[in-house]
């Protein structure tokens, strides 16, 4: 979390991925910084801080996803994030979630 004057301007959700091996990296769930923030480094302060944790932990990779009409996107990019094209999302909800979790 990034506060300034007791307020909170940003803060940041993460935990580690397992893919094979325990420790691999960290999965950015969230970022967040207020719009007065934004433009003044504290979302670049808190993804480094994360990048920081990967390296201290062992960890290889520091992933997040990003919805394509986001302009943090551009932010990204900025940082060194590369777009994984080869990776599509998918997701399961409504009848169908329940459909699943009913019958197997």
């Amino acid at each position: 979390m990034a506060t300034c004057l007791s307020r909170l301007n940003a803060a940041a959700e993460a935990g580690e991925t397992v893919d094979g091996r325990l420790r691999q990296g960290i999965y950015l769930e969230d970022l967040y910084v207020r719009d007065s923030a934004r433009g003044l480094g504290v979302g670049r302060a808190l993804v480094t801080r994360i990048a920081q944790l990967v390296v201290e932990r062992g960890g290889k990779r520091l992933d997040l996803s990003v919805l394509t009409w986001n302009p943090a996107r551009e932010v990204y990019e900025r940082l060194g994030f590369d777009h994984k094209s080869d990776w599509t999302g998918y997701r399961l909800t409504g009848d169908a979630l329940k459909a699943l979790a009913e019958k197997g």
